[in-house]
């Protein structure tokens, strides 16, 4: 069996190829469009090897128990708060992290760093286009 990754993201036309290479390679991947599909992901992996954020997930109509919409915004850190919400979870399996974002942000990092994730890297949505390059990024993290 392959590594699995958690991957918390609702871009499923850009990701689409990215996972069907890393399927091909041998990690087993879900990803959660949503906040609830992560919740019902972590459910069937109580412990992902890795799970890799996008921190700008809306929430949606019927997500209030996983975070409530008090809380945050579509422009606030919707993953950020979800990892927080999940920390011990992911504490517990030892599940690295990786942040991908659109654009390189310091203010995002120290956000993460301030909250206390243990974030492996961040990545942007245009590093993650070189396929080749992510998949060896995600192997260096989780080994594989």
């Amino acid at each position: 069996m392959g590594k699995k990754i958690l991957w918390l993201d609702n871009d499923r036309v850009f990701l689409r190829p990215i996972i069907e290479v890393l399927r091909l390679k041998g990690f087993e991947v879900i990803q959660a469009v949503t906040l609830r599909n992560a919740e019902e992901a972590m459910d069937a992996w109580p412990q992902p090897d890795l799970l890799i954020l996008d921190v700008m997930i809306p929430v949606r109509p019927g997500e209030e128990d996983i975070i409530d919409p008090d809380e945050t915004s579509l422009g606030q850190k919707t993953g950020l708060l979800f990892y927080q919400k999940f920390k011990s979870h992911f504490e517990k399996g030892g599940t690295k992290v990786l942040v991908c974002t659109l654009r390189e942000d310091t203010k995002l990092r120290k956000e993460c760093e301030s909250a206390g994730l243990p974030v492996n890297r961040f990545i942007t949505k245009s590093e993650m286009a070189n396929i080749e390059s992510f998949v060896r990024t995600i192997t260096e993290i989780v080994g594989g």
